[in-house]
């Protein structure tokens, strides 16, 4: 009795402290927001590296999920914060003004009783105005985080349909009447209509859970139940039922959706030319019409030297290939050719053995640094470890006999055979290494060989014999190759760089990106 009444008295002091802070809230809001607003801008620059980062990888199933959470969750905490901030902020200014001035005087302005009467009945009480302010400021703080909740809702629902599609093409499974695509299908479907019937539930307010019946209550709840682990809902769940539980609030659960929906589509929802008989870039590029101060090292670096570094992190998008410059004065020029981790499965798809590391993260304190040695298991190596093998069996019976023998002859015979079978043994261990060692430089190569087949470059029309090298491009070491080409049997004037790069598809067809990029010869 003595600990319910504890309790009772505990809960009373915490919501009367509740009760407080509440009142008192609008500063840790302004507050939070301001630092919040600061940091999410100066993130921006971060979601761009990531993006980035994100390009390079081939299977980048979960990466744009991810993504679309990073950019789009930028969005709604920027622009919810910003409006709180405002509002905050006039909502201050409201309240010192009224100190200053106090309520609305109608009488004092000596408008027409007409128009006296319409302003009392629109205007209102100047106090209701910061009533109403309050309310908004009160709600959008909480508002935003809802929203986003709900938007990482969806994105969840939206891969958790995909992955067993996904997880299907990661088995390379050839044949369409497997089984495991069939369960893939039926799964989907089933996924699909299961979460538009909770979504039904969602949109009106749980009115499925309106339904009074015990055999409902068993077929519903384990739905419900399942997609509210799915979706990571029930981590906010207190939040959302308090929302809808208000008809003030409930407007705004309303406008999440088409909010949600303006914030996703806002990229393509508009588009603006303002010179209308300018074609776009990517056709320019194609048709060799176009200079892109993007596509060559000396354009760029102009450019770029005059940017702050929050600008030229904007601009550090790294194209399929950069020329080194479009002025040319020199004999031999460079290009650069970006790779993907996607190229990967084009040489998978060509049969081409190109690994040197095994994929993933290892520990390696011990040494142990992902080296695919397996990969160079052939007949010489074979070898060597039986002669290996036998070297060290015959010197463990000599020593063994060493151990036993009494003549000292003998014992000085034995010494000095296990000497020559520790320089054999020495002699096979170099020869292994350098084996190795040559192994692995003829599968670098054989490897550049492989990458350089991705590119071609041509000069007027003439294909240009290309040196490439491996290359780790700018302050991002962006993984690639520098091939360097003859420029100078060229004239006086414009010519034109064709360059061609094979990107990987899923589909039997590889795409074949084309570039034309005019240069300039200057003597």
């Amino acid at each position: 009795m003595e600990n319910d009444l504890q309790s009772k008295e505990a809960k009373s002091f915490f919501k009367q402290w509740l009760e407080k802070l509440q009142q008192e809230s609008w500063q840790l809001e302004l507050i939070i927001s301001g630092f919040a607003l600061f940091g999410i801008w100066s993130s921006k620059s971060l979601i761009i590296d990531f993006q980035y980062w994100s390009s390079t990888i081939s299977n980048d199933f979960f990466m744009i999920p991810l993504y679309w959470v990073l950019k789009y969750g930028w969005r709604i905490f920027f622009i919810n914060l910003l409006i709180h901030v405002i509002l905050r902020a006039l909502w201050i200014g409201a309240i010192g003004l009224r100190y200053v001035s106090g309520e609305i005087e109608f009488e004092d302005l000596g408008y027409a009783p007409l128009f006296k009467n319409y302003l009392e009945k629109k205007v209102g009480d100047y106090d209701d105005f910061i009533e109403r302010l309050e309310k908004i400021c009160s709600v959008l703080f909480s508002y935003t985080f809802l929203l986003f909740l709900l938007f990482v809702s969806l994105v969840i629902y939206i891969v958790a349909f995909a992955l067993p599609f996904e997880i299907y093409s990661w088995l390379k499974i050839e044949s369409e009447s497997n089984i495991l695509l069939i369960l893939g299908f039926a799964y989907g479907i089933f996924y699909f209509l299961m979460g538009i019937i909770v979504f039904i539930d969602f949109i009106t307010l749980g009115s499925l859970k309106k339904i009074n019946d015990p055999l409902w209550f068993k077929i519903y709840n384990p739905i419900y139940r399942f997609f509210s682990t799915i979706t990571l809902s029930f981590l906010y769940r207190p939040l959302l039922y308090n929302f809808i539980d208000s008809k003030y609030t409930r407007r705004l659960f309303w406008f999440s959706f088409p909010y949600i929906l303006i914030i996703f589509i806002s990229d393509k929802s508009f588009s603006s030319h303002q010179f209308s008989f300018f074609p776009s870039t990517y056709h320019t590029l194609q048709d060799g019409s176009a200079v892109g101060d993007y596509w060559y090292e000396d354009k760029y670096l102009a450019i770029t030297s005059k940017m702050n570094e929050e600008e030229r992190k904007k601009q550090s998008y790294l194209f399929e290939v950069r020329l080194e410059s479009f002025y040319v004065n020199k004999d031999f020029q460079w290009v650069f050719f970006r790779f993907y981790d996607r190229d990967h499965d084009y040489f998978e798809k060509k049969g081409w053995n190109a690994d040197i590391y095994k994929k993933g993260t290892f520990f390696s304190l011990f040494g142990n640094k992902g080296i695919k040695k397996d990969s160079i298991k052939t007949d010489s190596l074979e070898q060597f470890k039986l002669q290996m093998k036998l070297l060290t069996e015959s010197y463990r019976e000599i020593r063994d006999r060493k151990k036993l023998e009494k003549d000292s002859l003998v014992i000085v015979a034995l010494k000095n055979e296990i000497d020559s079978l520790k320089k054999k043994r020495t002699h096979f261990n170099t020869q292994l290494k350098e084996w190795e060692n040559d192994y692995d430089q003829r599968k670098r190569n054989k490897n550049l060989e492989y990458l350089k087949s991705l590119v071609t470059l041509s000069l007027d029309n003439k294909e240009k014999e290309l040196e490439c090298f491996y290359h780790n491009y700018g302050e991002k070491l962006v993984p690639g190759i520098m091939c360097f080409y003859n420029v100078s049997d060229l004239e006086k004037g414009l010519h034109n760089v064709k360059v061609e790069r094979i990107m990987y598809q899923t589909s039997n067809k590889d795409n074949k990106e084309i570039y034309n990029l005019p240069i300039l010869k200057m003597n």
